[in-house]
């Protein structure tokens, strides 16, 4: 919602506000009370269309943001599907997290070595990606019996 559709919302509320407390006052000089019991009802009414019209500027303006933030960001890169703030390809964010309903900007840790693999991790949610396999197969040792 941009700066004059609100205002002119604003104004819209005060002045149905103002049409709502002149009737209140006509109303109050009257004996009527069915006309009494309705204008009550009237701004139980718009005291909910006033939450509503604050929760969807609230939405709006959480929409706006996370549009800003993606514009941000880059990705998911085609070799490990990683995002990155632009410019900055060497601190990947957690694709797990970012993805997420309510996107988090987390970094993976720093590339770590692991069993000859090479390795990163987040630590929010434990997504753990291996960037680079060894080449070599793992060779295990076998127990030779002690010969003495």
């Amino acid at each position: 919602m941009d700066l004059t559709t609100v205002a002119t919302i604003g104004q819209l509320a005060v002045n149905a506000l103002t049409v709502l407390k002149s009737v209140n006052k006509a109303a109050e000089a009257s004996d009527n009370l069915e006309l009494r019991g309705c204008i009550s009802e009237l701004y139980n009414t718009f005291n909910a269309l006033q939450a509503r019209a604050i929760e969807i500027d609230l939405e709006n303006r959480s929409l706006k943001e996370q549009v800003a933030r993606k514009d941000e960001i880059e990705g998911p890169s085609e070799d490990h599907g990683y995002f990155f703030y632009n410019g900055k390809p060497d601190k990947p964010l957690c694709p797990k997290c970012w993805q997420s309903m309510h996107p988090n900007t987390v970094y993976l840790s720093p590339a770590y070595d692991r069993n000859g693999d090479k390795m990163r991790t987040c630590t929010i949610c434990d997504y753990i990606h291996r960037e680079v396999k060894q080449t070599t197969p793992r060779t295990r040792k076998r127990n030779t019996p002690y010969l003495a």
